[in-house]
Parts: C-alpha cells; sequence; structure tokens
C-alpha cells in the first residue's frame, strides 16, 4: 500500500505540476494576447481619435459649406426676385419706347404735314404780298391819276377835287 500511496502521491504531484505549468503557459499565453490585443486597442483607439478629429474638421467644412451654400441660396433668390422686377421693368420699358416710337413716328408725320402747310402759307403769303405791292402800286398810280386830273381839272377851273393823297 505503501507503493500505492507513493505512486499516487507522485502522480499527484505530477498532476500538480502540469497543472501549474499549464495554469503558468496559459497566463503567459493570455498575457500576450492581452496584450497584443491591448495594443490593437490602443491602435485603434489612437485611429478612432484620429478619425474623430477629421470628422469633426469634415463637420466644421460641412457646416461652413451649408452655410456657404445657404448664403448662395438667399443671394439666388435675391437675384432672382431682382431679375424678375428687372425683367418686368424692361417688359414696360420696351412696351413705353414701342408707344413712343409710334407717338414720335406719327407726330414727325404731323410735323411734316405742318411744315407742308407753312410752305403752302409762305407761297400764298407771298402771292398776296405780291399782289398787295401790285395793288398799291396801282393805287398809287390810280391816286397820281387822280391828282393829275383834279390838277388840270382845277387849273381850268372845271370842278372842285378832294384831295387823294
Amino acid at each position: 500500500m505503501g507503493y500505492i500511496k507513493k505512486s499516487t502521491t507522485l502522480v499527484l504531484f505530477l498532476m500538480l505540476l502540469v497543472s501549474i505549468i499549464a495554469f503558468t503557459g496559459s497566463v503567459i499565453f493570455f498575457q500576450k494576447t492581452m496584450s497584443t490585443l491591448n495594443e490593437a486597442i490602443s491602435g485603434k483607439d489612437s485611429q478612432i481619435g484620429s478619425q474623430k478629429s477629421m470628422i469633426e474638421g469634415l463637420e466644421m467644412n460641412l457646416s461652413r459649406i451649408s452655410d456657404k451654400l445657404e448664403l448662395q441660396l438667399r443671394r439666388e433668390e435675391n437675384l432672382s426676385g431682382q431679375y424678375s422686377e428687372l425683367k418686368d421693368a424692361n417688359e414696360l420699358l420696351t412696351s413705353e419706347k414701342q408707344s413712343l416710337t409710334a407717338k414720335l413716328n406719327s407726330t414727325e408725320a404731323e410735323l411734316k404735314d405742318r411744315e407742308e402747310e407753312i410752305e403752302d402759307l409762305e407761297v400764298d403769303i407771298s402771292e398776296w404780298m405780291s399782289d398787295y405791292f401790285w395793288l398799291n402800286q396801282t393805287l398809287r398810280n390810280v391816286t397820281n391819276d387822280a391828282e393829275y386830273i383834279c390838277d388840270k381839272a382845277a387849273a381850268l377851273n372845271l370842278s372842285r377835287c378832294k384831295n387823294y393823297k
């Protein structure tokens, strides 16, 4: 029985030794695995930090671009309104221009008619003046003749003549 006890003790001792070696090996293995895993997690954490800062930078850039886009949209809306106003004003001015052009053409035609009337009236006046001078000359001749006759009749004591001057 002593041999069984000895061999049992030896087996138990060997089992204990194998257990200690297995436990130590597993602890070393898990420590290295955990260390590698910890390093990987630290690397990933630093990558996450850099990705986070990059995302924050992109968010700020997106915010600036969004603000610029909003400002540009407001400007485009404002310019669209101004364009509509200018287009309406242009259409109004174009129609007014056409109206004024038609009125100008009408006025020019009327002016031409009036100028022709003035030319005709000037011709009439010229003819009347010519007639007036001719009649005036004829009147002077008749008056002179009447005075001559009156003077001759007075010299002959034939009649009393009025003054024809």
